[in-house]
């Protein structure tokens, strides 16, 4: 044998670390939803707006919502990677829109539930911070690290900002959808085709010029199936 941890295995020994190493620390208290449990994989789904015929939702899951003592209520956000450069990794999210994206939400859903013992606990959005806690993979369990980033806030202003684009952005869909227009590829031009680690999955298609080319990399490299954000991977 190779001497190496099958996946599972691996899986395993890392969790089990992680749970000694940084849960059992209890620098934190639980967060409790309306039914008494643990506040772990919150769904939402937030209506943002009707233009004619089409309605907007925001939808998404949050990992874990927790209390940090002395620090108010916290969004906790799960990533594994394998990159080396920690801090670098963590430094990044203080501008990604997936911590503004959930603490907006929150601010939409205290207004949906005014008489939610557990979304009132964020009425204070702007005490509302955010975490990610990062699993830096290595080839064996014991050499995994485990780090988490600064607490990030957004404050009032930046969630009208961020509001009024989400808005922006679904007038224009709606208009493309209503005038019969497909959404353009953009990424071709502002370089989001090109992630960390290399193009985006669908590159190869978009690279292609011609249409039945480009049929047959979709059908030999997806599944075709309805997008549910709420349920990622059924």
């Amino acid at each position: 044998t190779s001497g190496r941890d099958s996946p599972l295995e691996h899986c395993k020994a890392t969790a089990l670390r992680y749970w000694e190493e940084c849960w059992e620390k209890k620098n934190f208290n639980p967060i409790l939803d309306d039914k008494k449990q643990a506040a772990a994989e919150i769904t939402f789904s937030v209506p943002l707006c009707e233009i004619g015929d089409i309605t907007f939702v925001l939808q998404g899951t949050i990992d874990l919502l927790l209390n940090i003592i002395n620090g108010g209520p916290n969004i906790l956000d799960y990533k594994t990677t394998s990159s080396w450069k920690q801090d670098e990794f963590l430094h990044k999210f203080v501008l990604d829109p997936q911590v503004t994206n959930y603490i907006y939400a929150l601010s939409r859903l205290v207004k949906m539930y005014p008489d939610s013992p557990f979304y009132q606990q964020f009425a204070d959005i702007g005490n509302v911070g955010a975490f990610i806690e990062a699993i830096f993979l290595k080839s064996k369990p014991f050499e995994c690290q485990f780090k988490r980033s600064q607490r990030m806030t957004k404050s009032l202003k930046e969630l009208q900002f961020y509001e009024d684009y989400l808005f922006q952005k679904c007038a224009a869909l709606a208009e493309a959808i209503h005038a019969g227009k497909k959404p353009r590829s953009e990424g071709r031009f502002n370089n989001s085709c090109q992630g960390v680690y290399g193009p985006c999955a669908y590159f190869d298609s978009c690279a292609t010029k011609d249409l039945k080319h480009k049929k047959m990399i979709l059908k030999n490299s997806f599944k075709v199936k309805a997008f549910n954000p709420l349920n990622y991977d059924g």
